[in-house]
């Protein structure tokens, strides 16, 4: 796990690689976010031998608006 920032939240994050199975790759980015009041998971998974989360996603997940709410 590597300390970041995430959709201006304090996070942990990490980037997993693999197979999974018959030669196919994958990637996984799991950033845990903590909120004032709560901890949230983003996952993004992609069949693909990339290294890096890609721009596009990393942007996307920056525009996330994780302000929890009663009930």
């Amino acid at each position: 796990m590597t300390a970041d920032t995430v959709a201006g939240l304090p996070a942990f994050s990490r980037i997993e690689t693999g197979n999974v199975g018959d030669d196919v790759p994958s990637f996984t980015y799991t950033a845990f976010l903590k909120s004032p009041d709560a901890w949230f998971v983003v996952r993004y998974n992609l069949n693909s031998d990339c290294t890096f989360l890609p721009d596009s996603v990393r942007n996307y997940i920056a525009t996330f608006d994780v302000n929890p709410t009663d009930g």
